[in-house]
């Protein structure tokens, strides 16, 4: 008798025991760990780093980092049921590109003339700055904020050529000693061209060689008419040039007997 009670127990015992892991384990898995990291980043998009289960083994602990810093959270095993989310660090945020421009600008001193995100490397920018006459490529640290390289950028002579400003003057000087030239009929050697700032605004001076006399010619970049020739010899040579104010009366460039000369 006693022997029957005891097996008896032992079954009962036995049978008590599996339907307790039976739903034990139908109480755990009522949330899987990949439906509660989905269900936590919904919520806080970024990347998981790490899922462990609590003690208890019903709740999930999942840790997530996204741009504003690392979260950790618990997810329920038994239902769909988010609590106790913490930011366990916080992150610096990062500059957008028209911050970093200002901010190039700011301590380089100089002018941003484009600005990009960086091919080579994450969470930088790449920008062309301009500081007086030369251009820098420089590499900014957005989530540093600082500057990370400078490098200038040599002018070749393609860019040289092709400057705007370096063919007006070509141009402007070509106009100059055609005037100069035509003024004194075609004769002699133009062997120097001065720009000079009068009262009347920028005039040339044109220097032109001949066998018999030298000359100035001084014509006004405005008008591109002479204003007055001064004739001279070597030896004799003074510098009249603070007289240009004076002689910067508009005289027709066509019109030979207007031109009086002034001897030094």
């Amino acid at each position: 008798m006693k022997i029957k009670l005891f097996l008896l127990s032992v079954i009962f015992l036995g049978m008590f025991f599996i339907l307790y892991q039976v739903l034990l384990k139908d109480k755990s898995a009522a949330v899987s760990q990949q439906e509660a990291e989905e269900l936590a980043l919904d919520l806080y998009s970024g990347e998981i780093i790490k899922t462990e289960m609590d003690k208890n083994k019903n709740h999930y602990i999942i840790t997530i980092e996204n741009e504003k810093g690392i979260y950790r959270l618990t997810v329920s095993g038994e239902e769909e049921k988010v609590s106790n989310v913490k930011r366990i660090k916080k992150k610096q945020s990062i500059l957008t590109q028209e911050e970093a421009k200002g901010k190039i600008e700011q301590e380089f001193n100089g002018k941003v003339l484009e600005i990009n995100p960086s091919k080579k490397k994450k969470a930088h920018a790449e920008a062309l700055v301009k500081k007086g006459q030369k251009k820098y490529r420089i590499t900014f640290d957005l989530k540093k904020r600082e500057l990370v390289s400078t490098i200038e950028l040599k002018k070749n002579k393609d860019d040289l050529q092709s400057n705007p400003a370096n063919k007006d003057t070509t141009t402007t000087e070509k106009q100059i000693k055609a005037i100069a030239l035509k003024k004194m009929d075609g004769n002699g050697n133009v062997s120097d061209i001065t720009k000079m700032n009068s009262k009347n605004g920028v005039v040339y001076k044109v220097t032109i060689e001949n066998k018999s006399e030298d000359v100035h010619v001084y014509i006004q970049e405005a008008t591109k008419k002479v204003t007055s020739v001064s004739r001279f010899t070597k030896e004799l040579e003074t510098d009249d040039d603070d007289d240009i104010d004076d002689d910067t009366e508009d005289d027709d460039t066509d019109d030979d007997d207007n031109d009086e000369a002034h001897e030094d």
